[in-house]
């Protein structure tokens, strides 16, 4: 079983709201489901971006805290565990080929850390983006056709 945590802090004018409902759009795109959790989220197989993920099961728990006006702090706490697979290769590669061995080592150097502390830093830009103002395209003036003049 393997444990990391992750942390980022946030200053923005934006309401808890919108930084919420931007923290949960960020951890959408880690895969897995995301659950609204207390004063966060959990998230369920979120594996995208992890190297060797295919060897763990990953549960996530993401809080939000706002320890100052305009201030967000996000902390994330990873589990992970063996998977299935991790088990079946272990004990069939112990009877039958040691080659099957090498999934469980691919267990050993998983680092889901960095696609999680992306995903928050994700956060960031997701509330940029969503507060921008909206600047109006000029259209193209539309030309018709005039009848010929009679002369």
């Amino acid at each position: 079983m393997g444990s990391k945590t992750v942390f980022y802090t946030l200053e923005t004018d934006q309401p808890i709201a919108q930084v919420r409902d931007a923290l949960k759009r960020s951890l959408i795109f880690l895969g897995g489901m995301v659950f609204e959790q207390g004063n966060g989220y959990e998230v369920k197989k979120g594996a995208n971006g992890v190297n060797f993920a295919f060897t763990a099961d990953f549960v996530a728990y993401v809080e939000l805290r706002q320890p100052a006006t305009n201030k967000y702090e996000f902390f994330a706490n990873i589990n992970w565990t063996p998977s299935v697979l991790v088990w079946i290769c272990l004990v069939v590669g112990f009877f039958v080929f040691g080659i099957l061995w090498i999934v469980p080592l691919f267990y050993l150097f998983i680092d889901p850390s960095q696609a999680y502390q992306q995903a928050l830093f994700r956060v960031q830009g997701m509330i940029t983006t969503q507060s921008a103002p909206v600047i109006p395209t000029a259209q193209p003036e539309t030309v018709t056709a005039q009848p010929p003049l009679a002369e």
